[in-house]
């Protein structure tokens, strides 16, 4: 990320981005693919309108090939956000690559995706539901089961802080990986509706059209 300091969405893209380096199970759009490769397994799929890098990479891995993160910095990459509905519409575009990554290769050998999209199910639909449902037959102690959202953030902030990050921004980093699940849940929503219909939605953007594209690192 060019600009980390500017806000808490940039420091957020920043520690999104800072993955292990070395053989990964997917690439973000920033890449060099070996051509022949690319070729063989049919380069993006044109349907997706989320998501199509790691769909690319199943295709990829599944033919044989490594998808590998090396030790030095590709691009410099501006998520340029500075709003709160801005991060909340590039995690709808989340949850609906995770619905239509799992849709199409869940149930295969790598089971892309699929423990993202019921891990959204879990926390933002099956807790909270039975916490709201149960609160009249349980004489309100059902409301116990909400102190559960514990765990993804403990995860989140161990995870954050065994990669080096500060304490306050492994804290901000695993609290928006709890809201982000209402978020995604939308976007699983908006793919399922999309699929029973028959129709097809355009892009889902987050940033407004005169937002600069990334830039080449030397």
């Amino acid at each position: 990320e060019v600009r980390p300091g500017r806000n808490a969405y940039h420091r957020l893209a920043e520690m999104e981005w800072n993955t292990p380096v070395g053989i990964a199970e997917a690439c973000g759009g920033d890449a060099v693919f070996v051509r022949a490769a690319f070729e063989a397994v049919g380069g993006f799929d044109g349907g997706l309108i989320a998501g199509e890098e790691p769909e690319l990479c199943v295709r990829l891995r599944e033919r044989g090939n490594e998808i590998l993160r090396i030790d030095h910095d590709m691009t410099l990459h501006d998520v340029d956000m500075s709003r709160f509905g801005q991060w909340w519409a590039r995690n709808v575009r989340a949850g609906y690559a995770f619905a239509a990554g799992s849709a199409r290769h869940g149930g295969g050998s790598t089971g892309h995706w699929k423990r993202q999209t019921r891990r959204v199910w879990i926390w933002a639909v099956v807790l909270p539901v039975l916490a709201v449902v149960l609160l009249w037959p349980t004489g309100g102690w059902s409301g116990l089961l909400l102190l559960g959202y514990g765990m993804p953030l403990r995860g989140a902030y161990v995870g954050a802080r065994r990669k080096g990050t500060s304490r306050s921004d492994a804290a901000l980093y695993s609290a928006a990986c709890l809201i982000s699940k209402f978020a995604e849940l939308r976007g699983q929503l908006r793919f399922l509706s999309e699929r029973r219909t028959g129709t097809k939605s355009g892009l889902i953007e987050y940033k407004s059209s005169g937002s600069p594209a990334p830039r080449v690192s030397p």
